[in-house]
């Protein structure tokens, strides 16, 4: 109990000073949330001892907070998470990532989804 409600108050005050407001879209439904940035690394090797890194941008989101209305949902493929970056809309767009999963429990706690994705270039 002493750690859930620590995770909890670590949790708010993360959010209240790293937190962005992003909009989440499923279809024609949305939703407002604040969530935190994470990001994931992979490295490959290629060719002639050549490695690449790639990142990708994880949104760390309450999963309580992940409703369209009738209640929390798991994050799914092409959700699409919408965040204003220095005036510009930027989507980003909910894909697998190396394991082949869309987001996975950012806590012991399965309190908080690590969503994948990767930005939505139109």
């Amino acid at each position: 109990m002493i750690v859930a409600s620590a995770a909890a108050a670590t949790r708010k005050q993360q959010k209240r000073l790293e937190g962005v407001d992003a909009r989440i879209t499923r279809g024609a439904n949305s939703v407002e949330v604040k969530a935190t940035i994470g990001e994931t690394r992979t490295e490959e090797i290629i060719q002639d001892s050549v490695v690449v890194t790639t990142r990708a941008r994880d949104y760390l989101v309450d999963a309580q907070e992940y409703d369209f209305g009738s209640g929390p949902v798991e994050p799914a493929r092409a959700d699409q998470i919408i965040e204003t970056i220095n005036d510009a809309e930027i989507t980003w767009i909910t894909t697998e990532d190396q394991s082949d999963t869309i987001w996975r429990w950012h806590d012991r706690q399965r309190k908080i989804y690590r969503i994948h994705t990767v930005e939505s270039r139109r």
